[in-house]
């Protein structure tokens, strides 16, 4: 989220080493590319290539109902994939 002083990390959905799986869904979420300041609420696909580091691969700027919708969907699919098509 876009705050006063900077970009304040609030979340995280943790998929593993799921990495196409990740790709996927976080392809079919909603929101536009990250362009700028225009939205205050951002989704960030990251890996993390140690516990130290990690890289941006992708970013998604949301509106609140997007975000909501977002975080409906990542539970669902995680759900469905951990539990039922593993």
């Amino acid at each position: 989220m876009q705050a006063l002083d900077g970009v304040v990390d609030y979340s995280r959905f943790f998929i593993g080493d799921q990495k196409d799986f990740a790709r996927d869904l976080f392809d079919n979420l909603n929101g536009h590319p990250d362009t700028g300041h225009q939205f205050i609420l951002r989704m960030d696909l990251i890996e993390e290539v140690s516990p130290a580091s990690s890289v941006l691969l992708n970013s998604k700027a949301c509106n609140l109902e997007e975000l909501t919708e977002n975080c409906r969907l990542i539970t669902k699919e995680a759900f469905k994939y951990f539990n039922l098509e593993s």
